[in-house]
């Protein structure tokens, strides 16, 4: 895997060649597998934008994001099915799908307001503190060095509060959450 990624990253063609072999590779048991191809994934999203999936036959299966959930496709792309494994069971596809997506926000190679929200609610759910420290630690890092870069990433900020404000009042796992934690944390970084 490691290999195809590498001559993927050569340059467009070969990459539009052969993303449709990466993508089938989710369906890999074996998370080694899987957490390599999304390295490689991401990285040719990097270098050749998500629209390079535009390739990507409509009739691919997505690997199990969540326990409740049956195999299925999550969305029309491979950025929402991308977007969706940040709920992935297995930590380490988690880390990799959260680094993969700051290192595109970075880069300004996306600037999808569900993604941003997604992040958010990953970062300040209560349970990526208790249960992956590392996750919560890069997110922190993240954040303010993407706010602070450019004033249009403090306005997609902006944009993405109302989801995020629906979803932290509403949603059972965000229960005894602080919401002055919450509006700070909008405030720190939009100011």
């Amino acid at each position: 895997v490691r290999c195809l990624g590498y001559f993927c990253v050569l340059n467009l063609s070969s990459a539009q060649a052969h993303v449709t072999q990466l993508v089938h590779l989710l369906h890999s048991e074996d998370l080694g597998v899987i957490e390599e191809v999304l390295r490689v994934l991401f990285d040719v999203m990097i270098l050749f934008g998500a629209s390079l999936f535009d390739t990507v036959p409509p009739s691919w299966v997505p690997l199990e994001t969540t326990e409740r959930q049956s195999p299925q496709l999550l969305g029309d792309s491979v950025l929402d099915f991308l977007i969706d494994s940040l709920d992935h069971r297995d930590i380490r596809i988690r880390r990799v799908v959260v680094e993969g997506f700051t290192k595109l926000l970075i880069r300004d190679r996306t600037r999808d307001l569900s993604l941003i929200s997604r992040l958010v609610l990953v970062y300040l759910m209560p349970a990526t503190l208790q249960e992956d420290p590392l996750l919560h630690q890069m997110l922190e890092a993240f954040f303010p060095r993407w706010a602070f870069t450019q004033i249009s990433h403090q306005e997609l900020l902006v944009q993405a509060f109302p989801k995020c404000l629906r979803i932290v009042t509403g949603a059972a796992h965000f229960r005894g959450f602080s919401l002055s934690k919450f509006l700070q944390f909008f405030v720190n970084l939009t100011d």
